[in-house]
């Protein structure tokens, strides 16, 4: 069977980029072939006048130029996440976005025998990315949603409809989190499986062997960390214990 996996295509963020190799080598090893959608969608942030106004504000207090180097920091980092997706991941050659015309999401939407959406804060509408498509509205096949996450706990009243309408559109839904559950529950009065991030499915092994090649090598013991926001005082103080402990 032909997969597509409809998810966040993010060649930023550590988690995004692993949670679609594993539920793709997951995929793999159930003997089906899978491609990831690639998507992007317009933001208010390619407008012009938004990104003059974002850089006259920058000017404006200060931050400027450490923005400048962090846009070239992350222009690396993109650099070498886009590297990791070619070589691991494998996304079809077209890119769905606000301009995709109907005829062509029609038969994109006939190119595989089944969708699975997730895993990620894919329904999160308070992305600049978020869109009917991440329920892949223009398909018919059948489609599955595999611990996908809203990442808010309540939708707007304004939105409602369309989460309906994608969310019915689905076969069978799972989410990431218990927050997912209530909101579907809520939506359209089903009550789906709350399941591990796709992460989590692979073994230690598996992921040595996506670790074998690695260019960093590392002569002692270490400790990785990895925080959305700061690390806080008690996060620090349990860490430096651990260290103490361990190595």
């Amino acid at each position: 069977m032909k997969i597509g996996i409809s998810t966040i295509v993010d060649y930023y963020n550590y988690g995004n980029r692993l949670q679609n190799y594993a539920l793709q080598q997951v995929l793999y090893g159930m003997g089906h072939e899978v491609e990831t959608i690639r998507n992007y969608y317009q933001n208010k942030s390619s407008n012009p006048s938004n990104k003059i106004y974002r850089v006259s504000l920058e000017i404006k207090n200060g931050t400027f130029i450490s923005k400048i180097k962090n846009r070239r920091r992350n222009k690396r980092r993109q650099q070498k996440f886009i590297e990791f997706t070619r070589q691991n991941i494998s996304e079809t050659e077209y890119l769905i976005n606000a301009n995709t015309k109907d005829e062509e999401l029609k038969n994109i939407g006939n190119k595989f025998d089944a969708f699975i959406i997730g895993s990620d804060k894919v329904w999160n509408y308070t992305f600049l990315r978020f869109s009917e498509f991440d329920f892949v509205t223009y398909s018919n096949r059948p489609k599955i949603s595999y611990a996908a996450s809203f990442g808010v706990s309540n939708i707007e009243e304004s939105l409602k409809d369309l989460y309906r309408h994608g969310l019915t559109e689905i076969d069978y839904i799972s989410v990431r989190v218990e927050a997912g559950n209530k909101i579907v529950k809520d939506l359209i009065g089903v009550n789906p499986p709350v399941v591990l991030d796709p992460t989590m499915l692979l073994t230690v092994n598996e992921w040595k062997i996506l670790t074998k090649n690695s260019a960093l090598h590392i002569q002692q013991n270490y400790v990785v960390t990895y925080f959305l926001g700061d690390m806080t005082s008690e996060y620090l103080s349990y860490i430096k214990s651990y260290v103490r402990k361990k190595i």
